[in-house]
């Protein structure tokens, strides 16, 4: 057993949403069953994330730090943490953890990783880790010794994944869709449910979202007029028996779609953040999902043609899922752990 102490530091917020906490929780469980210690440094957003972190027995410790702060008193409160529990290790997730702060963890003797999808700030981390599909045609610019981890091959799935027993899925008909747009704009989700609802009578509809407690309330008031067709849900945090319920899906290009993926959940996809949009194209050119692009500019008609064309083309559907399920296995996290260990006893020569 190991017993050494990792520090994670990520945040939520209805901006950003939950996806920080989430894709970092994957690695904490896998650090956990390999003798780590964890412990999570985050600024409180939801009693429902605090929960499931607790629930998982992971220590938190809450940071009162106001947005307009600055990263300052973000490092000081941090390095407080680093310090008390003896930490060798400092994960990042947020999109806020510039070359600055990333240096000065790294001065202090720490080893670093950051778990990113955008590339836009300079790292200094020993470990750069981006599962997404996009991940390799983004120019990082880095340290010599720093280990870029990129692609599918390093999904940050959770337990509730990695323990589900998965086989390919039957989309021989379409009875059954699921909407999820995490906690993005409520224009882009009601003009989907629109686009949906006005032509699909006969489909079992459930949405998920997420975002603050005003967006959710518009959401299921606005539904009412399907007359109880649409089942929404708020905050849901175990997905996985809601991607094996669905037949197609329509969501937004962000972490959760390498897990519908897992499952070979394929349909329409689209971007709500720049980020998601290069994802969304790279998926739409491999041939795994249909890409709307951006769906604040995406008609409410291309939405029911690009419907249309999956709902129609069972042989289009079956090559789609086949590829979805091949993209992703159980082993992302392992090989993320396995890499940190290297690094941490001396045996990757490159990372100092």
């Amino acid at each position: 057993m190991v017993n050494d102490s990792v520090v994670i530091r990520t945040d939520g917020s209805d901006k950003i949403g939950v996806g920080h906490i989430m894709r970092s929780l994957s690695l904490a469980q896998e650090l956990k069953m390999e003798g780590y210690n964890v412990v999570f440094a985050t600024v409180p957003y939801k009693d429902w994330v605090i929960e499931k972190i607790q629930e998982e027995n992971f220590r938190i410790e809450k940071l009162k730090i106001q947005s307009n702060e600055g990263l300052k008193l973000d490092i000081v409160s941090t390095e407080k943490i680093l310090r008390s529990f003896n930490a060798k290790w400092l994960i990042m997730d947020n999109y806020y953890f510039d070359y600055s702060y990333q240096k000065f963890f790294k001065d202090s003797g720490y080893f670093l990783l950051n778990i990113d999808d955008t590339a836009k700030t300079k790292f200094c981390s020993h470990i750069i880790v981006n599962h997404g599909i996009q991940a390799k045609k983004l120019s990082y610019r880095t340290e010599t010794h720093t280990k870029l981890l990129l692609g599918p091959k390093y999904a940050l799935l959770r337990r509730e994944f990695l323990n589900d027993k998965r086989k390919s899925k039957d989309i021989t008909s379409i009875k059954k869709l699921l909407i999820y747009l995490g906690g993005g704009k409520v224009k882009e989700i009601l003009k989907v449910i629109d686009a949906v609802c006005s032509n699909y009578s006969w489909l079992n509809i459930k949405i998920m979202t997420g975002g603050s407690d005003e967006w959710v309330s518009q959401i299921r008031n606005y539904v009412k007029k399907y007359q109880n067709r649409i089942e929404v849900l708020c905050n849901i945090i175990s997905m996985n028996s809601y991607y094996k319920w669905a037949d197609l899906v329509i969501c937004v290009s962000g972490s959760s779609i390498l897990e519908m993926c897992y499952y070979g959940l394929i349909g329409i996809t689209g971007a709500v953040s720049d980020n998601q949009y290069l994802i969304s194209k790279e998926l739409n050119r491999q041939g795994i999902y249909r890409s709307v692009g951006w769906y604040k500019d995406c008609s409410s008609n291309k939405i029911r043609r690009t419907l249309n064309e999956l709902i129609k083309n069972s042989e289009l559907r079956r090559k789609m899922s086949f590829r979805a399920f091949n993209l992703v296995d159980e082993n992302g996290v392992k090989r993320i752990v396995e890499i940190m260990r290297n690094i941490e006893n001396g045996k990757d020569k490159n990372s100092k």
